[in-house]
């Protein structure tokens, strides 16, 4: 990749559990696992990313920003003192859509107050919030006005289709510029993730704005919709996938920050941190 300098993002926790459940069968404990994942994460991203899981239930059944807070600390915990990294880089959050593969329109007004709570809750950390898996134009407009009413610099990922589009049906192009018109310039990275190489190498393509600059897909070349939801992935070729990765980079300039969602496995993290610093 001739010398670029590009940072690695955290293994996603969804699919690096599921793959630990599936290897240890009755003996998987998910705190276990959690400490696990983060401790290769510290060792091998240059972004290590705490997890936010069921921030959609916490928020609006089971107690609210409280709920989600008590959440955010505990893993926040686990990193900084059962793993012993020094710093959390981040937060992964997720859509306000029930399902990132949905492409339903929703409210914005509704995900703006959703995106807002996850950022009340953590207005303890100093770190970026990385939003990600949104399937809709208007949950990341709703991101992005939560972040200008918060005056957070965030991330925003986008869940894009083999076609290069978000599941709602808009290019990326469209997404960012409508996100740019209500940021505020806080959004600091603008991604692609859970997707195919197919749908990142066509969302990088197409984009005119030149602010896509993040991505980190399957390890499945399946349109996302066919997963439905699955963080069992079928890895299909890893190896092929990183090549395909340092292809991204080698020919969009702009590439920031790479990665490995679903599908990918602890060890594909060490094997892609490896290429990356050649």
């Amino acid at each position: 990749m001739r010398g670029k300098k590009v940072q690695l993002l955290s293994a996603p926790y969804g699919s690096a559990l599921a793959q630990e459940k599936h290897r240890l069968g009755d003996d998987y404990n998910e705190n276990t696992a959690i400490r696990r994942v983060m401790a290769a994460n510290a060792k091998y991203a240059d972004i290590v990313m705490a997890a936010t899981f069921g921030a959609r239930n916490l928020l609006r059944e089971e107690g609210g920003v409280d709920a989600f807070r008590r959440q955010i600390n505990l893993q926040a915990d686990f990193l900084l003192n059962a793993v012993g990294f020094e710093k959390v880089h981040g937060f992964f959050l997720g859509p306000y859509a029930k399902n990132c593969y949905d492409g339903s329109l929703i409210n914005s007004a509704d995900a703006k107050d959703f995106h807002g709570e996850q950022l009340i809750a953590l207005q303890d950390f100093d770190c970026l919030p990385w939003f990600e898996t949104f399937p809709t134009i208007n949950d990341a407009v709703g991101a992005a006005m939560a972040a200008r009413k918060h005056a957070r610099d965030v991330a925003i990922n986008f869940v894009v289709g083999n076609d290069g589009n978000l599941k709602s049906g808009e290019s990326v192009t469209a997404a960012i510029r409508a996100c740019e018109s209500f940021a505020g310039g806080f959004v600091r990275y603008y991604g692609v993730n859970c997707c195919s190489y197919e749908g990142a190498r066509k969302a990088f393509e197409n984009d005119q704005t030149g602010r896509l600059n993040v991505f980190y897909m399957n390890g499945s070349d399946q349109d996302p919709a066919t997963l439905e939801g699955s963080c069992e992935v079928v890895k299909e070729d890893v190896r092929g996938r990183i090549s395909q990765i340092e292809y991204l980079i080698d020919n969009f300039p702009q590439v920031a920050a790479v990665g490995g969602c679903c599908g990918f496995e602890i060890g594909d993290l060490a094997m892609l941190s490896t290429r990356l610093r050649k």
